[in-house]
Parts: structure tokens; C-alpha cells; sequence
């Protein structure tokens, strides 16, 4: 039986990380999560009901003793660290949480996991820590560059949430060099699928198209997304578990790039077969936008990764996912969440 512990579990990515792992008989998950405003609560209960399942509240930044505890009692295999703070527009508000949770819990779970396998090192030949990363942490590019990315680019962060990301990576590497923690980090780039917050663009999108009639998008909508599905970024993952190579870093990406202009025009395209019509409306842009993204995806690939979701095809699904009204029942206070944050 492998042992796995998964941070953020009740968050977007973690939830889809879960579901995919508990398809296994053979994984015995336990689910860390503190319970914020964007967390799955009601999955916890509803959704994962499996007896290789349980879930315990601590909050990575704030009580390293119960961490600790928990890591020893439990004695995993594999650590998912996916527990973040992600939104960028809440980032320029209230920055603090962000370093709190990104920085000092992630620092916080690698000193438990050093006591971890210090104790028991026996684990220490076959345990596995991926820390879950963004491609944000690199800063962005010019929108007409022909450019992407790599493990080796140079760590640019543009905005307090990438450079509270930055902060976990960089702490990550120096805990792998010092003290030998089995370290892999992964960098991806924007995800879509079930379970979204709506406070992210896509679901934002189709619920303002759904309650207000309109799509907001900032600026002129000239800046640049690399997105992938969610099932593809968790396949991703489960595979750097099992073949990636300690110490290193792999970005992971579905080479789809597009503006948020046409990705809105796309959205509101959809939105018109459901005989939903919406309007697009520019909005002040916000502070520091970055341009554009973009990573190669060439190392993860020689692991035998690769994207089987036709993104296009994907979206049509995830606009349906949004409109089936069950669906929103995994979200509190939806009309207050859609509405703009940030400065």
C-alpha cells in the first residue's frame, strides 16, 4: 500500500489529484488542508467517501507541532505539497497570506518531513516530496516572443503571489541541497477543469456570463495564457512520483497559448449554443499584468508524459460542468466570489 499525503487537498488542483489517486485500491491518502474561503469543504464529506480516505485540518504556517505529529503517525510515502494561496488579484491586497501560507508552511512541512525521515530511515531510499509549482515564478515574456521557458530559466517573479511561489521553490531546492530531502519540484501552467473556484477566469467567466450577462476581461485582453486540462497536470504528477529524478525541477505544459481576449470570445461562442448570450466588457488592467506565458515542456516529456485533452473539446465540457447547477452547490457564497478582487 502506498501512503500518500496530499496539502491542499480540499483546493481545485488537490481534489483532482484525490479522485485520481483513490482509483488505485492500493493508496491509502490522507488529506491536509486548512479549510479556506476557496476550499472544497463539502467534497470532504459528499464527494470522498472511501475508506483508503481521511482528511485532518492543520494549517501548514501556524501549528508545526500537529504537522509534525501527523507526519509521524501517518508515515508517508509521497508528499503532494499543493496546499497555496493562488489568486494574483487577492495577492495585491493582501499579500501576507500569501507569503504565510506559500512561504512559511511549505518551509514548515520540510522541516516535519527532515524529523520524518530522520527518524525513520528506512523511507528515506523510496520517499518522494513534489512540490506543486507555477510557471509564474519565471515573470513573463514580451507577447510577440517566439520564447519558452526552461527548468534553467532564470526565477523572475512578477507579482506577490509567483514571488510567495518563488520564495516555496527556492526553499524547497536549499532544503534538497543541505539536507538531502528527496525534492522534485514541478512548475504548471494555468489549469482548468471540475471543481475550479470561481474567482479564476474560466469559471468566472461563464458564472458572470451566467448571472450578469457579462465576461470581464482586463485591459485590452492582448495578455497571453498557456493552459492545460487539470487531468492531464494530475497524470503529470502521479509520474514524477514514480519517475522523476530527485532534486530536479519539471515544467509542465500542454503547449496551448492564447489570449484572454479570444479565450473569452471562445467562452462567450459556447455560452451562445446553451442560448446563453453574454457581452464582453474591458476592464482597468491590473497592476504589473504580466504578458505572457509560456514553458517548454520538452524534460517532463522524456519521462513518457504526455497531454491527451484537446483543450478546445475540454472547455466545451468544463462550461457545461459550470451550467449544471448541482454543480455549484460545492461552492459558498458564488455571486460574492465572481465578483472582481484585487486592485
Amino acid at each position: 500500500m502506498n501512503k500518500i499525503i496530499v496539502t491542499g487537498g480540499l483546493g481545485f488542483i488537490g481534489t483532482n489529484l484525490i479522485n485520481k489517486l483513490m482509483k488505485n485500491k492500493n493508496n491509502f491518502i490522507l488529506n491536509i488542508d486548512k479549510i479556506t474561503y476557496c476550499s472544497n469543504a463539502s467534497i470532504n464529506i459528499n464527494y470522498f467517501k472511501n475508506n483508503n480516505y481521511n482528511f485532518k485540518k492543520i494549517d501548514l504556517s501556524s501549528n508545526f507541532n500537529l504537522l509534525n505529529k501527523t507526519i509521524l503517525n501517518f508515515k508517508p510515502d509521497i508528499i503532494f505539497h499543493l496546499a497555496a494561496e493562488s489568486h494574483v488579484d487577492s495577492s495585491l491586497k493582501n499579500s501576507i497570506n500569501f507569503f504565510n501560507t506559500n512561504l512559511i508552511g511549505t518551509l514548515n512541512l520540510l522541516m516535519s518531513v527532515k524529523k520524518y525521515l530522520n527518524k525513520f530511515k528506512e523511507k528515506n531510499k523510496n520517499f518522494r516530496f513534489i512540490h506543486v509549482g507555477t510557471d509564474e515564478i519565471y515573470g513573463d515574456l514580451e507577447l510577440n516572443s517566439k520564447k519558452s521557458f526552461n527548468e534553467n530559466s532564470q526565477i523572475l517573479p512578477s507579482n506577490p503571489y509567483s514571488a510567495s511561489k518563488a520564495c516555496g521553490v527556492i526553499v524547497a531546492k536549499t532544503w534538497f541541497r543541505n539536507f538531502k530531502l528527496p525534492v522534485i519540484i514541478t512548475n504548471s501552467v494555468n489549469n482548468f477543469g471540475a471543481f475550479q473556484f470561481p474567482e479564476k477566469f474560466i469559471p468566472r467567466s461563464i458564472l458572470t456570463s451566467l448571472f450578469k450577462r457579462k465576461i470581464e476581461v482586463y485591459g485590452k485582453g492582448n495578455n497571453i495564457r498557456s493552459w492545460i486540462h487539470v487531468e492531464d497536470h494530475v497524470d503529470a504528477l502521479i509520474l514524477v512520483a514514480k519517475k522523476g529524478k530527485v532534486g530536479e525541477t519539471y515544467n509542465i505544459s500542454a503547449n496551448f497559448n492564447i489570449s484572454n481576449l479570444k479565450l473569452a470570445k471562445y467562452i462567450k461562442s459556447i455560452l451562445r449554443t446553451k442560448k446563453i448570450k453574454t457581452k464582453i466588457f474591458f476592464v482597468r488592467d491590473r497592476l504589473g499584468h504580466d504578458k505572457r506565458y509560456s514553458v517548454d515542456n520538452s524534460k517532463i516529456k522524456k519521462l513518457g508524459w504526455q497531454y491527451n485533452s484537446n483543450i478546445l473539446e475540454k472547455l466545451k465540457e468544463i462550461v457545461q460542468w459550470y451550467l449544471d447547477r448541482k454543480n455549484l452547490n460545492y461552492f459558498k457564497n458564488l455571486k460574492k466570489e465572481i465578483l472582481r478582487k484585487g486592485l
